[in-house]
This record gives C-alpha cells, structure tokens and sequence, in this order.
C-alpha cells in the first residue's frame, strides 16, 4: 500500500516541517511535542487497562502448577491420569503458538485494540468451560481456547502500548506488560493457597482480567493512531481523535506528522517490491547478525527460563524426593557453573558447601 507524502500545515513551525521524510526533521517534531505535552494521566490509564491482556498471560500459564494435585487427586468426579494432565497442560503451549502467528496478522488488519476486544471471547469462554465442564475434550478445548487468546496478546499488547505511550514514557509503560504477567502468576498462586479453593474455582476467576479488557476496549480504549495512519489515508480523522484522546489536549498536529513522515519512510519505495524481494533483505549481510542474535535470545530463554518450573515443579519436586544425593549433586554442578554464590538462598542446604 502505497502512502501520500504528508503536507506541511501553514500554521506549524516550518523549520521542523520543511523536509517531512528526513529522520532529524522528525525527530525535531517530536521534541517539539515533548515541550507542550499535556497530561500523562489517559495514556497510563489506557495502558493499565490494556495489561490485563497480560495479567490474563500469566494467569493461564500459572494455572497448571497449583492445579494440577487437584485435578488428578482432589476431585472424585473428575479426576485427570498424569498424561491427560500432561495433555492439558501442553495445549496452552500449542493455542499460543497459533495465536501468536494469528495475532500478528490480525493487529495489522483490524487493529490493535479491536484484536485485544475479539480475543478476550476465546479466553473468557475457555475459562468457563473448563470451570463448569464434566468431559474431558470440553476441558482440551477451553484450554485450547485460552492459549489460543494468550498468543494474541502476548503479541499485540506490548505493540499496543509501545504504540500509544508518548516517547518520553514508551519504556516505562512497555514494561507493564512484564509487570502483568507476574501479577497474574502471583494472583493464581495466593488464590490456590486456600484450600478451599478449587481447581473450578481457579479456573473460573481466570475469566475476569479479560472480561476487564473487554470492557475497557469496548468502552473506553482508542486504537492506536500509529496503525490508522499507517493503514489507509481515510483513517487520519480517527488518528486525530485517537491522539488528542490519548494526549488529553488538542494540539497533537505535530506528533500525527510525525507518524504519518514514519510511516511514509517506512513504506517508501514498498509498492515495487516482490515478496520475495522483501523476504530476501532480511537475510542480507546488514540484517543476519541483529537477526541471529534476537532469534537466538527468544530459543534460548524457552529452554532456560522460568516455564520449565511453572509447568512441571511437581516433576522437579519429585526428582528431588527420589534421588536427593544426585539432585543435590546437579544443583551443586550448576551453581557452580553459574556462579551461583551470589544466589544461596535458592540451592538446597546440603549443596551449599560444594557450591560455594
């Protein structure tokens, strides 16, 4: 899609709009707008909105560790083997992975704030179904259903709020979405910290963030007017009202220049290239290395991070009561490979010695 070359405005600054595609000129516009910015107060508040998409994140990827003691020895109506909890629990990983190769697809044709408004439906209804659900595939698929929602908006919240924020906030904000994430986990677990509190139970308050969400974006969210300006020229309208929403004062002209100059650079030249052509300069001498490098990270965290423990402790915990000496031996191994002294707390007491 090809854009039209913005327009300078008469009433605006002609030294920082007299050459609209240069990168200093729109660096130039948004220090301008840093100097005469309004309120922080809309923006942070549509930005806390937004992370309940992330706080649901982490509240499905919590759920299988306290429930799991539960749904295979706590209900005697509905009691799961350890491979269909196994298969249970590997189904939020696969509704991810789709919805995230989904997600990014549909935030670039609908929208941002209407993807985040449509799945929220999957998540809240997945939740319920598995609170109320007597089958065992009605289970699969509410789980399904969730992973399905948490790939949406493990993708398009952060672009969401990364697009909204001013730049002087822009990685403050992002970061919330982090922060969601962990609010989530921690929420799952203290609720699961009462035993009167089922797994049914867990799961039917997982459909409250994004029943949030869905309210706020129904309600109260504008889109991102990066994406209205980078979608079509009849959306510049709802770009203004967007900004002056998002700003909470009327004079954003300068900061939608700014986005519309982006988007022209970004998009210059685009109409005559092939798709392979485009698919081509990612692999370029100049763009392998940043790839490699940001690819690798995102593998890498996968087999070291912290996911291993929220899905399976029990098999950890497990490892440990059966085999303590050789246990005890690995952690020490890895400690050590680490540098782990800095870190005892966490190592148990009997490979202290070895470790440190």
């Amino acid at each position: 899609m090809r854009f039209a070359k913005p327009q300078p405005k008469t009433q605006l600054q002609e030294p920082i709009l007299s050459a609209p595609n240069s990168r200093d000129n729109s660096r130039a516009a948004e220090a301008a707008l840093q100097e005469s910015q309004g309120s922080n107060v809309p923006v942070i508040l549509y930005t806390l909105l937004a992370t309940f998409g992330s706080v649901s994140f982490g509240y499905a990827v919590g759920f299988s560790l306290p429930s799991e003691e539960k749904m295979t020895d706590g209900d005697a109506h509905f009691q799961l083997t350890t491979p269909q909890f196994k298969t249970f629990s590997l189904l939020l990983t696969i509704g991810a992975t789709v919805g995230c190769l989904l997600g990014g697809l549909l935030a670039d044709i609908i929208g941002r704030q209407k993807t985040l408004l449509f799945f929220t439906l999957p998540y809240i209804g997945g939740s319920v179904a598995m609170a109320f659900t007597e089958c065992y595939w009605l289970l699969l698929l509410g789980r399904m259903m969730t992973g399905l929602s948490v790939g949406v908006m493990s993708f398009t919240v952060p672009v969401y709020i990364a697009e909204i924020a001013p730049t002087s906030l822009r990685g403050a904000l992002v970061t919330a979405n982090q922060g969601g994430i962990t609010i989530g986990l921690l929420l799952v677990y203290v609720l699961a910290g009462f035993k009167v509190v089922g797994w049914r139970q867990l799961a039917f308050v997982g459909a409250v963030p994004p029943l949030i969400l869905l309210l706020g974006a129904m309600s109260v969210m504008p889109e991102s007017p990066r994406w209205l300006c980078s979608s079509e020229p009849q959306k510049q309208p709802q770009a203004l009202r967007a900004l002056r929403k998002l700003r909470g004062r009327a004079d954003v002209d300068v900061e939608l220049l700014s986005f519309q100059d982006a988007m022209f650079t970004a998009h210059e030249g685009e109409g005559s290239m092939t798709i392979r052509q485009r698919l081509g300069s990612i692999f370029t001498s100049k763009m392998v290395k940043p790839l490699m490098v940001s690819v690798g990270i995102m593998v890498l965290q996968q087999f070291s991070g912290i996911n291993v423990v929220n899905f399976y402790r029990s098999e950890y915990d497990w490892i440990r009561e059966q085999h303590p000496l050789a246990f005890d031996e690995l952690c020490a191994a890895a400690a050590t490979l680490l540098r782990a002294k800095e870190f005892p707390v966490l190592l148990p007491q009997s490979c202290l010695p070895v470790a440190l």
